[in-house]
């Protein structure tokens, strides 16, 4: 660990045992090592016509445009069967000819909830290929891939031929029940090459299709993309440091007093070295899991990231009312809501007639003026709550 300035000091044993620990040093350098290999996309249309490229939809578009035959890039089935090649389906090309269709976001049917990413058919021969995309690195729903197979082999009678994962960094890997194991063949392809041999999203599709390429305008786009895939690259290592990070403070297994104790020790490293390494990463860290809370809250439609503030969100209830979400600096999800600029009592009013949640809330007031506090390992309590609030507001 390169924390100089830190170590020269005179730190009391209790930092310096917590500095000291393995497990944190490798983070930390894993964090720094990741710092000084970033670099921009250079002159890259992406990054200059928007600020979205970590995000979901912004990959399954240009995935999207690709991948369809019928799609304006005017070479029909050439970068499918690229992509077919590199998923080692050789033999199912004959499959998707003229007919197939690739849709995106294909809801499942039924009163269970979700939606396959991307969903490449051919209805008349009755087989298909499941397209996770990962690309933004967010953790998977309970059973997605395993609910995914279900609707399109049991509900709608297709031969999945393959599930394919693309996570934009390595370590993002789905778990499968074991009931489901050989059931498919899953396909993990990550954004970049890591050095392990594998293939990837880059090399196995992206260059080949530039090289395939018969018009300009192909070769240009995804010379731009790829361009952009290589930036991402130490970004998501970093994203990798900082969930390790979060894990390692924070953790499910902590219990309340290492959670106090630790969040007292970072505090205090964040006074004594402000712009160090470890403070650099929490203050990542805060980003992130505000980022990482909006993916969860993202089947809400007034759901919107505060213009201003960057750890927090907002969600609209109706007339003007609002939640306040924010991913406070002593590292604990703070919620209040706000009725026509004026903070509102919660408790005397949109849980007025919610006996029962009203007083599971109660335990979880702040010490702060009207809001409710929620720890970094009870984000799925955080979400549930919120989802309440705007359903009894949307009746």
């Amino acid at each position: 660990m390169s924390e100089e300035s830190l170590f020269n000091k005179d730190l009391p044993k209790e930092l310096t045992d917590f500095l000291e620990n393995p497990e944190l040093k490798s983070i930390i350098e894993e964090y720094e090592k990741a710092s000084k290999e970033c670099d921009s996309a250079g002159f890259n249309i992406f990054t200059i016509i928007s600020d979205y490229y970590f995000r979901e939809n912004f990959h399954g578009d240009i995935l999207y445009a690709f991948l369809n035959p019928q799609g304006g890039h005017g070479e029909k089935h050439k970068f499918l069967n690229i992509f077919l090649q590199m998923l080692g389906l050789e033999d199912s090309i004959k499959y998707y000819g003229s007919n197939t269709i690739v849709e995106k976001e294909r809801f499942l049917q039924g009163t269970d909830s979700g939606r396959i990413d991307f969903l490449i058919q051919t209805p008349e021969n009755r087989h298909c290929i499941i397209i996770e995309n990962k690309l933004h690195d967010a953790n998977d729903m309970p059973r997605q891939l395993e609910r995914y197979f279900d609707e399109m082999d049991g509900c709608n009678e297709y031969t999945v031929d393959a599930i394919v994962y693309l996570p934009m960094s390595l370590g993002n890997y789905p778990h499968l029940d074991k009931d489901y194991e050989g059931k498919f063949r899953l396909r993990i392809i990550p954004a970049n090459d890591y050095g392990n041999s594998g293939k990837s999203l880059i090399n196995d599709w992206v260059l080949p299709c530039i090289s395939a390429a018969e018009y300009d305008n192909s070769k240009e786009i995804l010379s731009q993309y790829a361009k952009l895939l290589n930036a991402l690259k130490p970004e998501s290592l970093k994203h990798v440091s900082i969930l390790k990070l979060r894990d390692f403070l924070f953790g499910k297994q902590k219990d309340d007093d290492s959670l106090n104790k630790n969040l007292c020790i970072i505090n205090k490293i964040k006074e004594i070295d402000e712009n160090g390494s470890f403070s650099k990463m929490l203050k990542d860290l805060g980003k992130q899991l505000a980022n990482r809370l909006i993916l969860k809250l993202s089947s809400i439609s007034k759901l919107i990231k505060h213009p201003t503030y960057e750890n927090c969100c907002v969600v609209k209830l109706g007339c003007k009312r609002e939640i306040y979400i924010f991913c406070a600096e002593d590292f604990k999800y703070r919620m209040r809501i706000i009725n026509d600029g004026i903070i509102e009592n919660w408790k005397s009013s949109i849980l007025e007639n919610h006996e029962s949640e009203r007083e599971a809330l109660k335990n979880r007031e702040s010490k702060y003026d009207n809001y409710i506090e929620y720890k970094l390992n009870e984000e799925e309590s955080l979400a549930s709550i919120i989802k309440f609030f705007v359903k009894i507001t949307n009746k």
